[in-house]
Order: structure tokens, then sequence, then C-alpha cells
């Protein structure tokens, strides 16, 4: 995990960061939406590429919105564990807990724009096929040029894509705006401390 959290801490730019989170999704860790191959929902003899909601590290959305007392608890405890896993990659308490709430607040902006889980039941909110062109008028702020080639999927070869939920990548957009470079290298370490735990070291491993 160490050459890639250098890799994280080492961002300057915009343009790093979207390098890092497809290098991130090349190795199977989650960060920011996720990306795959699936057909294409009106022709079962195509594949192409979706976009699809992501991001968030609690099960489903309602983890982040409900008000009930369980699921302040459960946000609280959340916290808890974040600034814990931050301290094992070297952060002094104080940092990380700072840390784990910045966490919590770019999951939550995500989680509420992502759709529950009764609206994915039905196909027609899952289907607004694009060219990456007007995916990029819709995100300016990601160039998926760069992501593509950084994956390994140059625009070249991927040029139609699915986003399954339009809303959720124009919040991204939003995000992408108004947070700082910081804020994002807390997220990606924390994604990448989260996915990496249970190979690690004992402490590691309990924490997880």
């Amino acid at each position: 995990m160490g050459p890639e959290l250098e890799r994280i801490n080492g961002i300057k730019t915009k343009e790093d960061l979207i390098r890092q989170v497809a290098t991130m999704h090349r190795n199977a860790t989650p960060a920011l939406f996720a990306f795959y191959p699936q057909p294409d929902m009106h022709d079962s003899t195509a594949t192409i590429a979706f976009l699809d909601q992501g991001g968030i590290t609690l099960p489903d959305r309602d983890y982040y919105l409900k008000t009930d007392t369980k699921s302040q608890e459960t946000r609280e405890k959340y916290l808890q564990h974040v600034a814990a896993m931050f301290q094992l990659i070297g952060e002094s308490a104080q940092q990380a807990s700072a840390d784990a709430k910045v966490v919590m607040e770019i999951e939550t902006e995500l989680a509420k724009a992502s759709l529950t889980r009764v609206e994915q039941r039905d196909p027609k909110n899952l289907f607004h096929k694009m060219k990456v062109a007007r995916l990029q008028a819709l995100t300016p702020a990601f160039s998926w040029k760069d992501y593509l080639n950084a994956l390994g999927a140059p625009a070249s070869k991927v040029s139609i894509v699915n986003v399954t939920e339009p809303k959720f990548f124009a919040t991204l957009q939003a995000l992408l705006k108004s947070r700082g470079i910081g804020d994002w290298k807390i997220y990606l370490r924390w994604h990448l401390a989260h996915t990496s735990a249970p190979y690690l070291s004992p402490a590691f491993v309990k924490a997880d």
C-alpha cells in the first residue's frame, strides 16, 4: 500500500487526481463512481461501458441520510472507524478525526445524489446512453479522455457510455469544483486503506 499512498500524497492537480482514480479502478479499488462493461440494455449483442453511482463505503445511501437514532449511531461508529484507520496509516489522532469528517461529508453528498434501491429496480431509470462528448459536457471538471487513457480504454475504443444516473454525475461535477485537492487526497487515502486492510498487518485486519 505504501507506493500507492505516495502516489496519492503526490497529487497536485485535477489531472493527477483523474489519473489516480483510473489507477485505483484498474486495481479494483472503488472511488468516486463505478466503471464496467455490460450488455446494452436495448441490444444484448453489444457490450458497452457503464458509468454507475458509487464512491460510498457504507452499504447503502440510506445509511448516510436516515435520521433515526440507530442510523445516527451507525454514522458515529463509522466516523470512529475511519479515524482509527487513518491513525494506522500514520496520522495523529487529531488529524485522523478531521480527515474522517471530510470523508463523511463527501460520501454523504454522493449518497444524496444516488438512486434509492427502489428507483434502481426500474430499468428506465438506469439507461441514459450517450457519447463521451455529451458526458464531458455533463462533467467538464473531469476529463474523461484522460481517465479512459489512464484506464487503458482510450476514447478511440470507448465512444458510447451508459450513464446510469446523470444526477449523480452532475453532483460529482459540483463536488469537483467545490472541494480542493487536499480533500480529494484524504478521500482517496481512505478508500485505499479500506480496500487494502484485509491484506495488511493484523492491526488493519482487526480494525477492518
